[in-house]
């Protein structure tokens, strides 16, 4: 500050410390004659030198302890909200997934052990897993018309 002549702001321990420098012949109060008087003719500085410097510190200690509280409360509203997310997509995936599997595994074992009376379920949805009962239902016919054919011989 005192090379540059601009002011000086930065964080050093829990404070901010703000400078401002007071230059020579820069304001109406550093080119009253007594100060011109003093400065410039008994020390020999010339104008647009510091010649003072007005020093300001501020406690950061209370912004600090609310930053950390927010920045403590933003993480533990995002690990809840992660949470949430989590256990929607998993009941989602559940009913939607899960659920439709398990109940279509539970039909191909009665099918493979040759149980053609299963009840396949039905589908609403226009997926893969509709797209696999389609196919059950093939096989059912076929498993079907294989028993009445071994029941016939």
């Amino acid at each position: 500050m005192l090379r540059t002549g601009q002011p000086v702001g930065r964080f050093v321990g829990g404070a901010y410390r703000y400078s401002i420098p007071i230059v020579q012949g820069s304001t109406a109060g550093a080119r009253k004659e007594s100060c011109a008087a003093g400065h410039t003719g008994m020390m020999n500085q010339k104008d647009g030198e510091v010649i003072a410097v007005f020093p300001s510190s501020l406690s950061t200690a209370e912004g600090t302890a609310a930053l950390r509280r927010l920045l403590a409360l933003m993480g533990g509203c995002a690990f809840k909200a992660v949470l949430v997310t989590i256990f929607a997509v998993r009941v989602i995936f559940g009913r939607v997934i899960t659920q439709r599997l398990a109940a279509m595994t539970a039909v191909m074992g009665r099918l493979a052990e040759g149980d053609s009376a299963v009840a396949i379920p039905a589908q609403r949805q226009n997926d893969e897993i509709a797209a696999t009962t389609a196919a059950l239902q093939v096989f059912k016919l076929l498993i079907g018309v294989g028993s009445r054919r071994r029941s016939a011989l």
